[in-house]
């Protein structure tokens, strides 16, 4: 009769239970989780997981490494511990060579305990690496690169802590239509290097708000390429030149275009604005513009800073960023992590999905990835000289956060806060 009863309960409240004398199993049994498509990290417990940090020692290096990693080990210090089992920095002096940097991320993606890469190398390296830790599926948190061309579909494993460049040629173009009322632009990139596609943007923008496109093309460096694109402009009846390359290409642009008389309005982009050679133009850039992008640091960032500086050092450039990849990645294992009585697996594409899902607002601004690995709360400035010196003359609304959906189904309840958590040393939006 008993055993008759436990039956009948098996099957109404979907229990999976063992009969005794060897009878078997009743009732439903769980099905296991399916195996991570792209494998697991699995360490053993006693031993420590590994998290590498790359640092810029190169000779032309301008931003200093040592306030980056410093953000790095607080935010170990803070939680640096997932199921008990410590968290151990490892470093990577980064030489600002594309074939070195391949080779050593090579030869450390093999270490079986390594959980992802934190990189604050310079450019060249950061990209030349992206394709090793790729291919190994390993989170890999970058700081330095804005190029167009380093995300994009196909991206797996890469996260962006700052700025696509492209990602302020429609704002530009918005801002060009209709604060400006530019209604005829003509559109130029400085060939050779990565401007093109923000170039394109601005052309897209700029159509799609009604307005006519000219020309869009590039131009070489030199001042006779630039005498040739302000007559151009003239003959054309152009209102508007939208440029996008080096400061001295830029600027000898401007200049063509004051001989000729053009009085329409005239904008850059954010590589041209920070390049010194543009500021050596002065006066010449009077009511000229910028599109210019930023993180906008979160309500936090001023205590977070106070606290840093005073318990670790200055905060340097990328320390805000350095400190939330940091956190970011460490909550995103933590959450895909399972332990057993031997070992602690991470799931690879579990870890990066749930990383992608979590929308969180750390000190440097919120986060929030899209399926390429660009960050999605970016600000989008337009800035005017004025009176010799640059000044913004408005500030587009962030965008809403849309990070792409987990590959698999989010967190159960229980497991941990996703979209709108908060970050060690933030606050709630």
């Amino acid at each position: 009769m008993v055993i008759v009863a436990v039956v009948l309960a098996a099957g109404i409240f979907r229990w999976s239970i063992s009969l005794p004398f060897g009878l078997g199993t009743l009732g439903k049994t769980p099905k296991p989780e399916p195996p991570d498509v792209w494998g697991n990290i699995t360490i053993p417990i006693g031993e420590s997981a590994k998290l590498l940090y790359i640092g810029d020692a190169s000779p032309e290096q301008q931003v200093g490494v040592s306030e980056t990693r410093r953000a790095v080990e607080q935010a170990l210090r803070e939680r640096g511990e997932i199921q008990g089992m410590q968290v151990e920095l490892t470093v990577l002096e980064d030489g600002c060579d594309a074939a070195d940097a391949t080779a050593k991320a090579a030869e450390r993606k093999e270490n079986p305990h390594l959980i992802g890469v934190i990189s604050q190398a310079c450019p060249t390296s950061a990209v030349a690496a992206k394709p090793i830790f790729e291919e190994a599926k390993l989170p890999y948190m970058v700081l330095t690169v804005t190029a167009p061309s380093f995300t994009g579909p196909g991206t797996l494993a890469s996260f962006r802590m700052r700025w696509n460049e492209k990602a302020q040629g429609r704002e530009a173009a918005r801002y060009a239509r209709q604060e400006l009322k530019a209604g005829r632009a003509l559109v130029l990139y400085e060939t050779g290097a990565e401007h093109e596609s923000i170039a394109s943007e601005f052309r897209s923008g700029f159509r799609s708000g009604g307005g006519n496109v000219l020309d869009s093309r590039g131009i070489a460096p030199g001042v006779a390429e630039a005498s040739s694109a302000a007559a151009q402009a003239k003959d054309m009846n152009g209102d508007f030149v939208y440029f996008t390359g080096s400061g001295q290409t830029a600027l000898d642009l401007l200049r063509a275009l004051r001989e000729t008389g053009f009085s329409g309005g005239f904008m850059v982009s954010e590589a041209v604005q920070r390049d010194p050679g543009y500021a050596a133009g002065g006066a010449a850039l009077e009511g000229t513009y910028a599109s210019v992008l930023q993180t906008e640091r979160g309500e936090r960032y001023a205590s977070w800073k106070e606290e840093h500086e005073r318990e670790y050092g200055p905060v340097g450039e990328f320390s805000a960023e350095a400190y939330d990849a940091t956190t970011l990645l460490l909550r995103g294992l933590e959450l895909a992590a399972k332990k057993t009585e031997n070992e602690v697996e991470f799931g690879r594409q579990r870890t990066i999905s749930l990383m992608r899902g979590i929308a969180p607002e750390g000190v440097s601004g919120r986060l929030g990835f899209d399926a390429n690995g660009d960050r999605v709360s970016i600000g989008k400035p337009i800035l005017r000289y004025e009176n010799g010196a640059w000044e913004e003359v408005k500030i587009a609304p962030p965008p809403a956060p849309a990070p792409s959906a987990p590959a698999e189904p989010p967190a159960e309840e229980g497991e941990g806060r996703t979209e709108g958590e908060v970050l060690p040393g933030a606050v709630a939006p």
